[in-house]
């Protein structure tokens, strides 16, 4: 399943002063894709180190504002169709850890809390619970409490891919790139081209600054077999932010149906020209709404 997180990336949509000057759109511009990019890796924070959910529930979330920009780094737990190559089946995992992973993917965080407390009465692994709270906390937007537990986590047991993966997403979630670089480095040299893991590290890297890698990393994983679509979404939406936005548009139409594709291209082309653009704006009548399609596209399902 996906869940879409929502943020507002600048102010209300209001095109530049007349005779602003070139550098000041410029400036304002790679705000707003830095905004746009943090967006997307927060969406994602979730299980275990799949792509993070895009921007939308991140609005209910209690997290800080540059938290909420990292919204889409992902998290193990919901990756959609690859969340069952990513986490254990169900059928090999106490019944306690199978009922609140399948509550977490259903959107009941809540009851995946409960789950996760009866579960520690039961024959579950402490080690196996800790993962689980942390995944959990993680989707929550809990990011010290995730980092807390996947820490714990990662140095308790065998060398786990989604746990680093998720504790990257912690990490570029509450703004340390450097730390979810380590961590994403870890996870791959586990799950060597992992797809979910890529996309990760790749939006890091666009946190960073670092575009041109962010791209490469992207175009990688989108290539994989197993990469979701979110993945070239994501591809989407970089290479729409460096200005190829005919790639881009090309990207976003083999993925997306074709008016979203349009919304898609449509929200990049006024960032880049220098536009105010806001979640909020309204919406002519008939027309998808823009913001929501590309942060929606960026979900990669966890």
């Amino acid at each position: 399943m996906s869940r879409i997180f929502t943020r507002r990336i600048i102010g209300p949509t209001t095109p530049g002063a007349e005779g602003e000057r070139p550098e000041s759109i410029a400036s304002r511009f790679r705000a707003s894709a830095a905004a746009v990019a943090m967006t997307v890796i927060l969406g994602g924070c979730a299980g275990s180190g799949l792509e993070l959910p895009g921007m939308e529930a991140s609005a209910q979330r209690s997290t800080s504002a540059s938290e909420i920009e990292t919204s889409a780094l992902q998290a193990p737990s919901t990756v959609g169709s690859t969340s069952r190559e990513a986490m254990p089946g169900t059928d090999t995992m106490p019944p306690e850890i199978a009922a609140a992973r399948a509550k977490r993917d259903a959107g009941d965080l809540e009851g995946a809390a409960g789950e996760l407390e009866r579960a520690k009465g039961s024959g579950a692994s402490e080690l196996a619970i800790v993962k689980e709270r942390g995944f959990l906390a993680l989707e929550r937007g809990r990011i010290a409490e995730a980092k807390t537990l996947l820490r714990k986590a990662d140095k308790s047991g065998e060398p786990d891919w989604r746990v680093k993966s998720a504790l990257g997403s912690a990490h570029a979630a509450s703004g340390d790139q450097t730390a979810a670089q380590r961590a994403f480095a870890a996870a791959l040299e586990l799950a060597p081209d992992h797809p979910s893991v890529l996309n990760n590290l790749a939006l890091s890297y666009a946190l960073d600054g670092r575009h041109d890698e962010a791209e490469k990393l992207l175009r990688r994983a989108a290539t994989q077999k197993t990469a979701a679509m979110k993945t070239k979404q994501n591809l989407a939406l970089i290479l729409g932010l460096g200005g190829k936005l005919d790639e881009a548009r090309e990207v976003s139409e083999a993925t997306l149906p074709k008016d979203v594709a349009r919304a898609n291209i449509s929200y990049l082309e006024r960032l880049r020209s220098g536009a105010r653009v806001s979640r909020s704006e309204s919406k002519k009548a008939g027309e998808p709404d823009a913001g929501s399609a590309i942060l929606g596209a960026l979900d990669p399902n966890r």
